[in-house]
């Protein structure tokens, strides 16, 4: 369904309301105007809406019948923009056309569209410009999988944007803006061992200077010193961006400040707050960040550090591994303050070849017993 709202503009300090503003979603994107002639007509307004809402009715059930974005346009009384089917359709307006369909259609969530689809598309823009979508051809595939061969991904993050992309590209072609597949990207074996990326505490701090935002630095530092999940930083239970997690914060007769958290699957467990990370979690409290925000800022930071293989998930991977190298591999303690059900869950975290080596040379000593 359509919204419609009165627009307002603001003249030596005072508010006038101005003409009526209406949006609506069809299967080739949104559709956002501004209605002629309506600053005092309500009821022309109204009248406009309920003939759109029929019109994007229709346009979703049956999307190939006629130009509904011309037909809306139409009883706007405003000139047509460029129809998306046009030739001269580029990578990045197809890229958007699609996932606002699979929102309005619910095949994918919006965490999905700002995550995986939006990276997918930078790759691909990356590898190819945000040329016309008709000029993608066979010989472009060459040039996609040398982009992410470089991109630092590993092999599962390449099968997803891989993925992505051939899911835009057959998107293409049931929306004629191409005539056929022009290759077709096959998923790549994943290595046997399931290797744990953990960040160093020097990378770390490279990537922190990396990022131009202090706010956002601060939500990065406390999921890495006690290794929170994305959506357990939120302090605020009525925040439904968080996926329904959240944290409460306590401190006891004793001055230990602990974190009440209730995460993945509505798990509950009790997480100490480090004195070193204070500062940093009293940032939280005073500034929201939009749980996107604090990913995809980490990520732009590790790719400007030089360290494009690690995403915001690396943090709690890092927090755990540092965690079992304090504890001398305490795996019972480790696995009750990260949250984990079972311990051969925290035990993955020992198959990082790295770590584990390290491991090995800081207790040495055991072996002189």
């Amino acid at each position: 369904m359509g919204t419609l709202r009165q627009n307002k503009s603001t003249q030596h300090g005072k508010r006038y309301r101005t003409n009526y503003h209406v949006s609506f979603t069809l299967p080739s994107g949104k559709v956002q105007a501004t209605i002629p002639n309506s600053k005092e007509n309500k009821p022309l307004a109204e009248a406009v809406l309920l003939h759109g809402n029929t019109i994007e009715e229709q346009a979703w059930r049956y999307p190939k019948v006629k130009d509904w974005e011309a037909e809306l346009y139409q009883i706007l009384g405003i000139k047509s923009k460029v129809s998306p089917q046009e030739d001269s359709a580029i990578i990045s307006a197809g890229f958007q056309q699609m996932v606002a369909e699979k929102i309005k259609l619910n095949t994918i969530s919006s965490r999905t569209a700002t995550s995986c689809y939006r990276y997918a598309e930078q790759y691909l823009i990356q590898a190819l410009g945000d040329k016309a979508i008709k000029q993608i051809a066979r010989k472009d595939k060459a040039q996609i999988l040398q982009t992410m061969e470089a991109s630092g991904l590993t092999a599962g993050g390449i099968n997803n944007y891989n993925k992505t992309i051939m899911t835009f590209l057959r998107w293409c072609v049931k929306n004629e803006l191409l005539g056929k597949l022009p290759f077709t990207l096959e998923q790549i074996k994943q290595p046997s061992l399931n290797r744990i990326s953990r960040i160093s505490e020097e990378v770390f701090e490279e990537i922190c200077q990396s990022g131009t935002n202090p706010i956002q630095v601060a939500y990065w530092r406390v999921c890495y010193a006690i290794a929170l999940r994305k959506c357990e930083i939120n302090p605020d239970k009525t925040d439904k961006h968080y996926e329904g997690l959240f944290h409460q914060c306590e401190q006891d007769n004793q001055g230990n400040i602990y974190l009440h958290v209730f995460g993945k699957g509505k798990k509950y467990r009790k997480v100490p707050l480090p004195l070193h990370v204070i500062e940093d979690y009293v940032t939280i409290l005073q500034h929201r960040l939009h749980p996107s925000t604090i990913s995809q800022s980490f990520k732009k930071a590790a790719i400007k550090a030089g360290y494009p293989e690690f995403h915001f998930h690396h943090t709690r991977h890092s927090g755990i591994a540092n965690m079992l190298k304090g504890s001398d591999g305490n795996l019972f303690w480790v696995s009750k303050v990260v949250g984990h059900s079972k311990i051969t869950t925290t035990m993955k975290y020992l198959r990082d070849e790295e770590f584990a080596w390290e491991m090995i040379v800081d207790n040495k000593n055991v072996l002189e017993i």
